[in-house]
């Protein structure tokens, strides 16, 4: 099988100009931003989705702050609602719970399906983030 020949110099051009108009710097707080838009996402469409009983699960939904790992940047979003006696009861709500009588609440999967969600959205959103980041550092 015969190998074909490719030229890559506009490749290597495009990656020298990247490397002069884009620091480390620049590109780390755009990973923030876009890993601070995601979160901001999910929190807006779980607190929509979370029920409504007295207002203190769904008001109790936080993003913590980014974490990074090399490569990877994390937001924790977590619900830390306690119940009348002190217990978390997000994951009750969440996942689905006994009652007393031995019967069983369905969970309502508000952050599950959520998250779901987002991984469907997000791609296209952070496609044209990307694409404006890149525009900016060609200029």
């Amino acid at each position: 099988m015969a190998m074909g020949r490719m030229d890559i110099s506009d490749l290597k051009r495009l990656r020298d100009k990247l490397a002069r108009n884009c620091s480390a710097e620049q590109i780390d707080k755009f990973c923030e931003s876009c890993a601070k838009r995601i979160a901001g996402q999910l929190l807006r469409d779980v607190v929509k989705r979370t029920p409504i009983k007295s207002g203190k699960l769904e008001s109790s939904w936080k993003a913590g702050t980014i974490k990074k790992d090399g490569t990877t940047y994390t937001i924790t979003v977590e619900n830390n609602a306690l119940s009348d006696n002190g217990v978390p009861y997000a994951i009750y709500v969440e996942f689905g719970h006994r009652t007393r009588s031995g019967g069983w609440v369905e969970g309502r999967k508000m952050l599950t399906i959520t998250e779901e969600e987002i991984k469907e959205k997000m791609p296209t959103v952070l496609d044209r983030m990307v694409a404006d980041f890149l525009r900016r550092c060609m200029q």
